[in-house]
C-alpha cells in the first residue's frame, strides 16, 4: 500500500496526520523541526522523512541530537538551542524529558514534577540565522 492509503502516526497528537492532509502529494517535502526531542517517538517529522523528505532537527539535548544523527542520516542535524538572541540560555529539562526556556512554563510544569534537572547550552543560534545558513540555495514553496 502507498502512503496515501496507509499512513503510521508518530506524532504526540496526531499533527503528522494533519500535515500530511495538507501535503499529501508532495514527494520531496522539506521541514524544519524545533525542539525535536527524538527521531521517532512524538516525532511530527518522522512520517514525513520514511516517505523521502529531509530537514533539519534541532536538539539541544546531547544524548537525544546523538540518536537523530544515528537515525536521520539525510538530514542536517544540530545540536543547539534556538532563541531571539545570540548568547548562551539555561534549559530545563523534567524528568519526562520535555525542555523549555520558558520561565512561565518551566513554574507550571514544575507545579507538577518533583524533579527537574538544570543544563546549559553554549551553543545558541536564532532562528533566522540557523534557517539561512542551513537552507543557502533551496527554494521553498507553499501548497
Amino acid at each position: 500500500m502507498n502512503y496515501q492509503s496507509t499512513f503510521i502516526s508518530y506524532a504526540q497528537n496526531c499533527e503528522d496526520v494533519l500535515l500530511n492532509r495538507v501535503f499529501r502529494d508532495k514527494v520531496d517535502g522539506f521541514y524544519i523541526d524545533i525542539g525535536a526531542l527524538h527521531p521517532t517517538s512524538d516525532s511530527v517529522t518522522k512520517a514525513f522523512y520514511n516517505r523521502g523528505w529531509c530537514g533539519i532537527n534541532i536538539e539541544p539535548i546531547q544524548e537525544y541530537y546523538r540518536v537523530f544523527c544515528q537515525d536521520r542520516s539525510r538530514d542536517i542535524n544540530l545540536n543547539i538551542a534556538v532563541n531571539s538572541q545570540f548568547h548562551g540560555i539555561k534549559l530545563e529539562r523534567q524528568k519526562c524529558h520535555k525542555t523549555t526556556i520558558n520561565e512561565g512554563i518551566e513554574y507550571e510544569l514544575a507545579k507538577h514534577q518533583d524533579e527537574w534537572r538544570e543544563l546549559v547550552a553554549s551553543n545558541c543560534h536564532t532562528a533566522d540565522g540557523m534557517f539561512h545558513c542551513c537552507t543557502l540555495g533551496r527554494q521553498f514553496y507553499s501548497s
